[in-house]
């Protein structure tokens, strides 16, 4: 609810509704690839378990970075 309320309330520029139209298409395919049960489990499940050890500015960096770079691998 408070995403709702927070998100509803913003009121961007002409340049990032292009960056955002630019996106959302690829945004959609990279879940749609990722929800894929064979893509999950083979690429996805238990890759970052040994991030658990690691000190936590790391372990948002690489998970944050990982997400970027397949991201930007899609489209």
């Amino acid at each position: 609810m408070l995403l709702l309320i927070v998100f509803a309330n913003i009121h961007p520029g002409k340049w990032l509704l292009k960056v955002i139209k630019y996106f959302s298409p690829a945004t959609f395919g990279v879940y749609l690839i990722h929800d894929h049960p064979v893509v999950r489990n083979v690429f996805i499940t238990d890759k970052f378990s040994r991030l658990v050890e690691e000190n936590v500015i790391y372990m948002v960096f690489t998970v944050l970075g990982t997400a970027i770079i397949i991201f930007l691998y899609i489209c």
